[in-house]
Order: C-alpha cells, then structure tokens, then sequence
C-alpha cells in the first residue's frame, strides 16, 4: 500500500528507509523551518545566521574551517581514547554522501562559528527513524 506522499507502508523497517531516502533527497532540510528560527540571538545578544548543506555544496574555506575547529576540539579527546586521532578518518565522515552541515555564521561579519553535522538515519530498529547528530563544534570564542 502507498500512503499520500508516495512511501510504501509495507512494512515499518522498509517505511522507515523509504522516509529517510525522502529527506536525504531534500536539498535543503531547513526549508520547512521557519524564517526566525534561521536567524537568532545568542546568550551574549550577538546575532547569527543557520543554513544547511551538504558537504560538495559548502565553499573550501568553509570546509577547511569545519575539519581545523573539529581538530582543534577533539583531537586531544580523541588521542586520549583507545580510538586515536585520525583526521582522514574524521574528514571521510564529513564527506559522507548523506552528511549535511548545520553551519552558523556571525550575521555582523559572516564568520564561521559553530556547525553540526548530521544525518537522517534508521535508529536502533530498522522501523525508527532518526538525525543522528555526528558532531556539534563550536568556536571557542562563542562557548
């Protein structure tokens, strides 16, 4: 049986990846969101700016910065662990062909300041859907 929006409701496990293979078709996932929620005001009154992408969509200058404040995060925690820290590894991740990037920017100069990186995923059954947030960097200047 096919719903209204075209998914299969066969079975939950295969409803879940058919709505997860809509919403990693989407090109931008914010597009629903309300304007306001795009722009907001931190805990300091500074105001920024939210927009989504996927990882080819994003300039290299943003790209460098998401792989420089991730390291600068998380390598010491990552060399700490058994895991070890492998930047290749880490920018793999990044690249992946469903990761999109939250990226916030400074609306006063346009500078980088934090991003997450996400995914629409199946959870730990096949039938729930999920974001499953990989990393949620910020500039240690706005933490």
């Amino acid at each position: 049986m096919t719903s209204r929006n075209g998914i299969n409701s066969g079975g939950k496990g295969c409803r879940a990846k058919a709505l997860i293979a809509v919403a990693n078709q989407s090109d931008d996932p914010l597009l629903e969101v309300n304007q306001s929620v795009r722009t907001f005001v931190d805990h300091n009154g500074r105001e920024h700016r939210l927009s989504c992408h996927r990882w080819d969509e994003l300039d290299a200058e943003t790209q460098q910065w998401i792989q420089d404040v991730t390291e600068h995060n998380m390598k010491s925690f990552y060399e700490s662990s058994s895991c070890g820290w492998n930047r290749s590894q880490k920018e793999k991740e990044l690249r992946h062909s469903t990761a999109r990037h939250l990226v916030v920017r400074s609306q006063e100069d346009n500078r980088l300041v934090a991003f997450s990186h996400f995914r629409f995923e199946t959870g730990g059954q096949e039938s729930e859907c999920c974001v499953y947030c990989y990393e949620l960097q910020v500039e240690a200047s706005h933490q």
